[in-house]
């Protein structure tokens, strides 16, 4: 299952809310057409009206609009707000892919590996070798081996901050992955011109 959206009910107890977000189609790995259609759909949206930024020079960047949903759990209302950047340099054979989520209310993000949010968030992609990775500019990293569409391996990271603890789980997580067909140092090099919160 995807990452959990968890809502609070009085004392200790919770009610899970799961929800799958359909997330950066096609760039780690294919997915169906169905997916991919549905990711276009998606308003694209200046990127000042979001909170993540991107800085690099020879990279076209945009912004996505994922949603705005409202859930309802038990008679509990609340809402969720979900961004993505992606960045992508044909020169440098260079992307990063970044998401934004964060519930607003009564509900929380339930606290996950940093692997399992990556995996979770961005479904249908290809993740091997999982090692430690270095933290760069407040964001915890792990290495991966990914696969471009073609097949060819790709040097990767997965990285992610987790924001302020909230009930049992976290208020807000920022989570992405940036993969060069070149070098791993060109993936790490593009993480470092991400604004986001946490960074």
């Amino acid at each position: 299952m995807g990452n959990a959206i968890s809502r609070v009910t009085g004392g200790a107890g919770a009610t899970v809310w799961a929800k799958r977000i359909l997330l950066a189609a096609g760039l780690l790995g294919a997915l169906s057409a169905a997916g991919l259609r549905a990711d276009d759909e998606k308003p694209k949206i200046d990127c000042k009206e979001t909170d993540l930024g991107f800085s690099a020079p020879g990279y076209d960047v945009t912004c996505t609009d994922l949603g705005n949903a409202t859930m309802d759990v038990d008679g509990t209302f609340g809402a969720r707000k979900t961004d993505k950047l992606e960045a992508n340099s044909n020169a440098d054979q260079t992307f990063l892919i970044v998401i934004d989520n964060r519930p607003i209310g009564q509900f929380y993000i339930r606290r996950s590996s940093l692997e399992n949010d990556v995996e979770s968030y961005f479904n249908g992609g290809t993740f091997h070798d999982w090692a430690p990775g270095t933290p760069v500019a407040g964001f915890e990293v792990m290495e991966f081996t990914g696969e471009s569409d073609e097949g060819s391996p790709m040097d990767c990271i997965g990285f992610r901050h987790q924001g302020a603890r909230r009930y049992d789980g976290i208020a807000r997580l920022v989570v992405g992955v940036a993969c060069s067909a070149r070098d791993r140092a060109r993936s790490y090099e593009a993480l470092k011109h991400l604004t986001a919160p946490g960074s």
